[in-house]
C-alpha cells in the first residue's frame, strides 16, 4: 500500500487511540447575542425618530374656511318673514313684503325665551366678514360691542351658537 501524506488512506489506517475525544458544550452565547441584537436595533430607531422629530418643520396646515357666500344663514324682515339664503353683506329684499330682510342670530335670556338678533354684517381688517351692528327687534341699531339686554327683564342676552351638525343625519349606533 502506498501511503500519500494527506490521504484519506493514511486516516483510515492511523488507529482510533490516537484520536481524541472533543465534547461539544451547548453554550449560551445565543442568548446574549440576541439581547445586545434587539438592544441594538431598539437604540437606533429610537436615536432615528429624534432625529426626524427634531429636524421636520413643523407646519400646520391651514384650516378650510368658507366664503360668506357660501354659508346659509336665516334672513328676516321686520315684518316677521324668515328664509334661508347665502350670506352678504348688506341687505336682501324680502319676497313676500318687499321689505328689508338682515341676517339673525339667536340670543337668549337666562329668564325668557330666545329672541332674534338682526346683524349688520361688514368686512373686518383683516378680510373677514363680522358683526357691525345688532338690532333687538324694531330697536335702533347698537355697535357689536354693545351688550345686549332682554326686553323683558333687563339681563344680558347670551348668543346661542348654532350647532353646524344639526341638520345632518346622526349614525346609528349597533
Amino acid at each position: 500500500m502506498v501511503e500519500v501524506a494527506g490521504s484519506e488512506a493514511n486516516v483510515a489506517s492511523t488507529p482510533r487511540t490516537h484520536r481524541k475525544t472533543v465534547r461539544i458544550i451547548e453554550s449560551r452565547s445565543g442568548v446574549r447575542t440576541a439581547a445586545i441584537s434587539f438592544l441594538i436595533t431598539a437604540a437606533v430607531a429610537v436615536l432615528t425618530i429624534v432625529v426626524w422629530l427634531s429636524t421636520r418643520k413643523t407646519v400646520e396646515p391651514p384650516a378650510v374656511q368658507r366664503t360668506l357666500q357660501e354659508v346659509m344663514l336665516d334672513w328676516r324682515c321686520d315684518n316677521g318673514h324668515t328664509l334661508t339664503y347665502p350670506g352678504k353683506i348688506g341687505p336682501r329684499h324680502c319676497e313676500k313684503c318687499g321689505g328689508e330682510m338682515w341676517p339673525v342670530a339667536t340670543w337668549s335670556c337666562e329668564n325668557h325665551h330666545s329672541y332674534k338678533v338682526a346683524v349688520r354684517l361688514e368686512i373686518g381688517p383683516d378680510g373677514r366678514p363680522g358683526p357691525k351692528e345688532f338690532r333687538l327687534g324694531r330697536r335702533d341699531w347698537v355697535p357689536a360691542g354693545t351688550v345686549l339686554t332682554c326686553p323683558r327683564c333687563g339681563q344680558p342676552l347670551i348668543q346661542r351658537v348654532r350647532d353646524p351638525y344639526a341638520g345632518l343625519p346622526r349614525k346609528r349606533r349597533k
